[in-house]
């Protein structure tokens, strides 16, 4: 059932607010009516959006950022383009 958020006067003049559960708005003000209060405002309350976004895949991959030589080192690799993930910074 949604729920409501209101304000309504008594008789008095004065005005209070609150939230309610009620399947209408209607539903909501005929409620308030029988409490001997006007109502002024009833909205349905917004609701928090439950949703998951998708983890960020972060590159893992030990890449060298040492320029190339013409002799190859075993103990430095040549740097190479990572293609792990799209938004690796090794690219």
């Amino acid at each position: 059932m949604p729920i409501f958020q209101w304000s309504a006067k008594t008789k008095s003049g004065e005005v209070r607010s609150g939230e309610m559960d009620a399947a209408t708005k209607d539903a909501v003000e005929q409620r308030l009516r029988a409490q001997q209060l006007a109502p002024q405002k009833v909205k349905k309350k917004a609701t928090a959006l439950a949703f998951k976004m998708p983890s960020r895949r972060t590159c893992t991959s030990k890449r060298s950022s040492a320029p190339s030589s013409s002799t190859s080192n075993p103990a430095r690799p040549s740097p190479t383009r990572c293609r792990d993930t799209p938004r690796c910074s090794t690219r």
